[in-house]
């Protein structure tokens, strides 16, 4: 039989020096013995032409077919002495090898488009991640601001209470030594103190007309022989009338000017800083030592402004500057008595 040629077979390659069987001259052919089920006596060489199909059964695609293959081949190489066999079984080899190759080939290319797959899912779902990322920042955004707002009205509002106060105070008399008399054991002090200050002058009973009364301690605590009271005016004017009468008519008692509860230790507090330190406003130097210092509030009540004199006699005041409202003490200002 003539050599199967290599165009037969792509890809696959013999030797340029490999030589074709040279066809030998007929011979007798020799009968050889069979085994009964005619199967070649030599397990190792397969079947002849007469005892098995022109066309070998190609094997599955599977590795373990081409490994069978392989094997089959280094027997033949071995042991047969016709070129035939050994190209059906090399077919076989090489079938079974481009079937195996083309099923990786399919599934590399099944990974593949599932990786470009998965690329696109990954690509998609960071642009839904910078999105949400986004709108958590902008919601964080929101809500930081939110939070600025309620905090500003908080602010605000907490402002407010205390300009009312401050506005209610200042219309207000503080008396800082009012007689104790018999007030420990009084039923109704606030009466009691009216109809004293009453009975001391017609201008002051005038001037106490539309008042309010308020005791600035527990009277019955009291261990001393005198304690402070507030007098509440409707107005600035109302106020100026009252304390003219009480300098008139009752020059022993000591009147003076009443902060809420709710800054009053703040109040101190500033007063104290600025008698130790220097202070620079508008470019001017201040030094408030040995000075008599004024702390008041402004008209509109949402600030404080501070004066000073060097001169106890002098009836005149330097403005110095105005500073904000300190922040008030919530839990003073919730028990305000004035």
């Amino acid at each position: 039989m003539n050599a199967f040629p290599p165009s037969d077979f792509p890809g696959l390659s013999i030797p340029s020096n490999a030589k074709s069987p040279t066809p030998s001259p007929r011979t007798p052919s020799v009968k050889r013995p069979s085994h009964s089920n005619g199967e070649s006596p030599d397990p190792k060489i397969p079947k002849s032409d007469s005892q098995t199909s022109n066309t070998p059964t190609l094997p599955g695609d599977s590795l373990d077919d081409l490994k069978d293959s392989i094997i089959k081949l280094k027997d033949i190489k071995k042991d047969t002495k016709g070129w035939a066999p050994f190209m059906a079984i090399l077919t076989q080899t090489f079938t079974t090898a481009c079937a195996i190759i083309e099923q990786q080939k399919g599934l590399i290319e099944q990974q593949n488009s599932e990786i470009q797959e998965l690329k696109s899912m990954i690509t998609s779902n960071s642009s839904t991640i910078e999105s949400v990322s986004k709108n958590t920042k902008q919601n964080s955004d929101v809500i930081t601001s939110y939070s600025k707002s309620i905090s500003s009205l908080k602010n605000s509002e907490s402002d407010r209470k205390l300009s009312t106060e401050l506005e209610q105070c200042h219309n207000s008399v503080k008396i800082g030594n009012f007689p104790i008399l018999d007030l420990k054991s009084c039923e109704n002090p606030k009466a009691k103190i009216r109809d004293y200050l009453e009975s001391q002058g017609h201008e002051t009973k005038n001037a106490l007309r539309d008042t309010k009364i308020i005791p600035l301690c527990k009277i019955k605590e009291q261990n001393k022989e005198s304690f402070p009271v507030l007098i509440c005016c409707k107005d600035n004017s109302s106020k100026n009338e009252l304390l003219k009468s009480i300098n008139n008519e009752l020059p022993s008692m000591n009147t003076s000017y009443h902060f809420p509860s709710s800054i009053h230790k703040q109040i101190k507090t500033i007063r104290e800083k600025l008698s130790k330190n220097k202070f620079t406003v508008n470019d001017k130097t201040f030094n408030l030592k040995d000075k008599w210092i004024l702390i008041r509030p402004t008209s509109d009540f949402m600030n404080l402004k501070i004066l000073t004199k060097a001169d106890p006699n002098t009836k005149t005041w330097e403005f110095i500057s105005t500073i904000p409202l300190p922040p008030s003490n919530s839990n003073e200002s919730k028990s305000q008595k004035w």
